[in-house]
């Protein structure tokens, strides 16, 4: 687990740009390169208040977490991209999870959501596994809330 850098940038976009990811996507479009380094060079900016992680074994990259603070809302929200070769491999939930730890060890007490869309199951499980639960729903969208206190 590291910081990402702007070098990460042709494989955030292909990850990115994947047909399974685009169709749970707000924007279902494929981005294009110019696009997508102007957001990152913006984006990076914001680290380490804001993270976003790549994690990468000896060998090869595997996956990214990043949480952003919401432009109208004072709420961080996580968004996680597994890489398509590694997915089914527990992969999802061991980032997850590890991104939430770091991010909380840096932020005690602050709340984690997480935007996902309705019919991308995979991912209602996975942060539903991560004591994640549904506090809204809106169009295509259901918006979870990590549960911090599970007393």
């Amino acid at each position: 687990m590291r910081d990402a850098t702007f070098n990460d940038a042709d494989m955030l976009l292909k990850w990115r740009n994947q047909s399974e990811v685009r169709k749970f996507s707000r924007t279902q479009k494929i981005i294009p390169q110019d696009v997508h380094n102007s957001w990152l060079l913006c984006r990076l900016k914001s680290l380490p208040s804001q993270p976003f992680w790549i994690f990468e074994s000896a060998i090869e990259k595997f996956g990214m977490a990043r949480i952003d603070l919401g432009e109208t809302t004072e709420q961080f929200s996580i968004s996680i991209i597994v890489d398509p070769m590694h997915r089914g491999a527990g992969h999802g939930r061991n980032l997850l999870s590890m991104a939430i730890s770091e991010f909380l060890l840096l932020n005690p007490g602050e709340d984690i959501y997480a935007e996902i869309h309705k019919k991308n199951s995979i991912s209602h499980k996975l942060f539903i596994s991560c004591q994640f639960q549904e506090v809204r729903e809106s169009a295509n969208f259901l918006t979870l809330k990590r549960i911090t206190n599970l007393n």
